[in-house]
């Protein structure tokens, strides 16, 4: 976000308006001009974060500082947390972008690798899946990815009902980390 400060006139040949040191506005408060452009200043800088000399905002508008407590809810939220990446049926190779949902459906219509990619550490991901072929998970890395599952639960695709949720542990460019596990889902409102 850029902006600029508004610089403080303290005379007609530094600035667009000339200084005065009568009261600006007829306001009866005694402000002078320099003192208004002062405050107006002021309230740039809390709006939009501190300023170096050169205008340029050196402390984001938006930090622990700028935010209204509780501000932030569903609809402000990235896809990765709030969208269903409906992958559809495939076989072969085909990506699991962790940015485009946090839920994704899928039907494997043959043996497959789903690749992750665009994951962030502590992101949980969960793909509700169909299809009695093989599943094997990979990951983009210039190394080589440490994907291990939670329990013992294996993929079982004669079954319909199937959901592995997957959690990113380290988002290392060489050696990502994930868990994952396996589970059943059945229709049941009694836990």
């Amino acid at each position: 976000m850029a902006t600029a400060t508004i610089t403080e006139p303290t005379s007609a040949a530094n600035g667009n308006i000339p200084f005065v040191g009568a009261d600006p506005g007829d306001g009866g408060d005694g402000n002078t001009l320099r003192e208004a452009i002062t405050r107006i200043n002021n309230r740039i800088k809390e709006i939009y974060g501190a300023q170096n000399s050169g205008g340029v905002v050196q402390t984001p508008f938006i930090d622990n500082d700028n935010i209204k407590d509780n501000a932030v809810d569903h609809d402000e939220l990235a896809n990765r947390y709030t969208a269903i990446n409906a992958i559809g049926s495939t076989s072969g190779s085909f990506n699991i972008d962790f940015s485009a949902g946090a839920v994704h459906t899928l039907s494997l219509g043959g043996d497959c690798t789903g690749t992750f990619t665009n994951f962030k550490v502590g992101q949980v991901i969960d793909i509700i899946l169909s299809g009695n072929y093989t599943l094997t998970f990979s990951a983009t890395a210039s190394g080589t990815p440490s994907i291990n599952k939670v329990g013992s639960t294996n993929y079982d695709g004669s079954s319909n009902t199937q959901v592995i949720q997957v959690v990113c542990t380290s988002a290392d460019s060489t050696t990502p980390q994930f868990l994952y596990s396996v589970a059943t889902y059945a229709d049941d409102t009694t836990p």
